[in-house]
């Protein structure tokens, strides 16, 4: 890359680099990356760089995780703050069958300036609880966010895309979620089996109920074996043009 920012920099469209000296930071950072032997590191260098150079491409980044586990909170920190001064994020919990709460309050937290509601949980005699998450004022994320499903995302996952869906903050893309998302009680059998059922209910903040509907996508992309079997994915690729476009608005 660095042996060939010259000839980029005679064909770039705006020559200025918008204002930027363009072979001043590769000089900067050209001893930083010969001394990196790690491609992790690498990259993260190189990511750094180039959002020195302002262009007409917004950045878009990039998160995905198959939990909801009690350690994702400490686990996202990192991530989250590489991802902070990104135009768009894209948010992938396809495959993501769910899991606990703290999880999914970290993450609200992370995308939403001011506390709010996240759903409504109700027992048989019992008064309704309401799930709530912080905010992050000033600090938080301000790029468009992006929120990938399909029919393996349950639980926590359909929840948490199903409120930034709703209140206008994250587009979803995809497929139809599972459409599970009860607590549930699983009790032993007489006979040697066992029953699974919910104990609760569970509203959105709009009162509309994810058990048996799942989250619908606002763009919805199918996958196709001929796509999956050359390693091409279908999903991401419409994520990221669309999240690229709405970056630009």
């Amino acid at each position: 890359m660095f042996l060939h920012l010259s000839s980029v920099s005679d064909r770039y469209f705006d020559p200025t680099f918008g204002g930027v000296d363009g072979p001043a930071v590769r000089d900067r950072y050209r001893p930083l990356v010969l001394a990196t032997p790690k491609s992790g590191a690498f990259h993260t260098l190189l990511q750094k760089m180039v959002a020195e150079l302002p262009g007409s491409h917004p950045r878009v980044g990039y998160v995905r995780f198959d939990i909801w586990g009690p350690t994702l909170g400490a686990k996202l920190e990192p991530a989250l703050a590489e991802l902070t001064d990104t135009d768009a994020l894209i948010i992938d919990i396809r495959n993501n069958s769910g899991g606990m709460e703290p999880g999914v309050n970290r993450l609200m937290k992370f995308l939403m300036a001011e506390p709010g509601l996240v759903a409504v949980m109700t027992k048989r005699g019992e008064q309704p609880r309401e799930w709530k998450h912080e905010g992050s004022g000033t600090g938080a994320y301000r790029g468009k966010v992006g929120i990938l499903v399909d029919d393996l995302s349950g639980s926590a996952s359909e929840v948490f895309a199903t409120v930034l869906q709703e209140n206008g903050r994250a587009m979803v893309l995809g497929r139809t979620s599972y459409g599970g998302v009860l607590n549930s009680t699983t009790e032993q059998l007489p006979t040697g089996g066992t029953l699974q059922y919910p104990h609760s209910d569970m509203r959105t903040p709009k009162g509309r109920r994810i058990e048996g509907a799942g989250v619908v996508p606002d763009v919805a992309v199918e996958l196709r074996q001929a796509d999956l079997l050359v390693g091409k994915d279908t999903v991401i690729e419409k994520a990221i043009e669309v999240m690229t476009k709405a970056a630009k608005r």
